[in-house]
């Protein structure tokens, strides 16, 4: 509970991931220890539910190495490009990959951080496609940790040489995109960078419109922005 605290975890938030982690495996061993000399019941209970998570993490590591092309030995590519306001990464992939509005993925560049496998950064995916994409760009305000990291690392040019390109790997997408196209009034609220999460919803509401395959009619976009000039150049 206390490390749950909004506090802590702008502190540090791959502490409070990693320490709820250990904790979780913390616990499972001493229901382990606490099981191994009651009933057999339990102890099946224990295994299976330890089984079932050992087999979905292998299952998800083995679909994350084949998105990434690790068996091909063709790893993504992520070029940094700083921006007005913050800075741009666009991320390209070998093979494509269906983004819808609202997805995101976790994003790890082994260059900028020693513990890059200790780590998982989610960041919104602000370019979706109609169809199937082989390149992503995400949209990022530097904060502390990882981010300011990759904004020290960012330039203006949009990476010609190949020594801008660095390794990188993902998961994703994930998160389910909400369907906004079934409502005739949509209401969206952002603050800040966050009006990198809509962006992607308007193309979609828009594109839909012009198609005549959306029931929306009217759209209201309410964008709070302590400086307008910080934001003003990247949207």
């Amino acid at each position: 509970m206390v490390l749950s605290l909004r506090f802590i975890r702008k502190l540090s938030y791959e502490f409070f991931l990693r320490s709820h982690q250990a904790l979780a495996f913390l616990i499972e061993y001493v229901l382990w220890r606490h099981l191994s000399s009651k009933s057999l019941v339990n102890q099946i209970c224990l295994y299976v539910s330890a089984g079932i998570f050992g087999f979905t993490f292998v299952i998800q590591l083995f679909a994350s190495f084949y998105r990434n092309g690790v068996f091909r030995r063709r790893l993504p590519r992520a070029v940094i490009i700083k921006t007005d306001g913050g800075f741009m990464i666009s991320l390209t992939v070998h093979g494509k990959l269906k983004v819808n509005p609202g997805q995101y993925i976790n994003l790890w560049i082994p260059s900028v951080s020693f513990w890059f496998f200790l780590q998982s950064h989610p960041f919104i995916v602000a370019s979706c496609e109609e169809d199937e994409q082989t390149k992503l760009e995400l949209l990022i305000d530097s904060q502390k940790g990882f981010t300011s990291k990759l904004q020290r690392l960012a330039r203006y040019e949009s990476g010609s040489d190949w020594n801008d390109f660095r390794v990188a790997l993902f998961t994703g997408p994930h998160e389910a995109s909400a369907p906004l196209g079934e409502y005739e009034r949509v209401l969206m609220v952002a603050s800040g960078f966050g009006i990198t999460a809509q962006l992607p919803y308007l193309r979609q509401l828009i594109r839909d419109y012009n198609d005549f395959t959306t029931r929306t009619r009217r759209i209201r976009l309410v964008w709070q922005l302590e400086n307008i000039d910080k934001c003003a150049g990247r949207h």
